[in-house]
C-alpha cells in the first residue's frame, strides 16, 4: 500500500513541475516529452542563433528515458530539419541537424549547427546521443 501512494505521489510531482518551474523561472521555458511516466527526467537545452539574429532559446525540459538531443530540442520548441529531411547527408552525414528553426548549415560559408553536452563535443551526431538527468545540451550557430 505504501508504495502505491510515493509512486502516486511522484506521478503527482512530475505532473506539477512543469508548472512549478515555470512560475519559478520566470522566461525560462518549461516544455515535456513523456512528462507523467515514472521514467521520465530534466534536462536544459540552450540555442544561440549568433549571426541570424533571432533570440535565443533556454528551456528547461521534461524528457522520457533514453531520449536524444534532438528530442529535447523539438521538446524546448525548437523546429528541427535533420540532414535526411533535408536531403543533405553528402554534406552534414546521416543523423545530424541541418536547421534549427529555420536556420539551416551553409557549406558555403562555412556555417552550420554545433552542439555540445555538459561543455563537451559529443563523438556522435545528436540523433545518437542519449540524453542524462541535469543534462545541459547547448547549440551555437558558427
Amino acid at each position: 500500500m505504501a508504495l502505491r501512494t510515493t509512486a502516486r505521489r511522484r506521478r503527482l510531482f512530475l505532473f506539477l513541475l512543469p508548472a512549478l518551474l515555470v512560475l519559478a523561472g520566470g522566461a525560462s521555458a518549461v516544455r515535456w516529452l513523456g512528462a507523467g511516466s515514472r521514467d521520465s527526467m530534466t534536462a536544459t537545452v540552450r540555442v544561440s542563433f549568433g549571426s541570424a539574429r533571432k533570440p535565443p532559446v533556454d528551456a528547461s525540459v521534461l524528457l522520457a528515458e533514453g531520449a536524444n538531443v534532438v528530442d529535447a530540442l523539438r521538446a524546448a520548441g525548437v523546429r528541427v530539419t535533420t540532414s535526411e529531411e533535408a536531403g543533405a547527408e553528402a554534406c552534414c552525414g546521416v543523423g545530424m541537424v541541418h536547421a534549427l528553426d529555420g536556420v539551416a548549415s551553409d557549406a558555403a560559408t562555412r556555417s552550420g549547427w554545433m552542439y555540445s553536452v555538459n561543455g563537451r563535443a559529443p563523438s556522435v551526431g545528436p540523433a545518437a546521443t542519449v540524453v542524462r538527468a541535469g543534462d545541459v545540451i547547448e547549440w551555437t550557430y558558427r
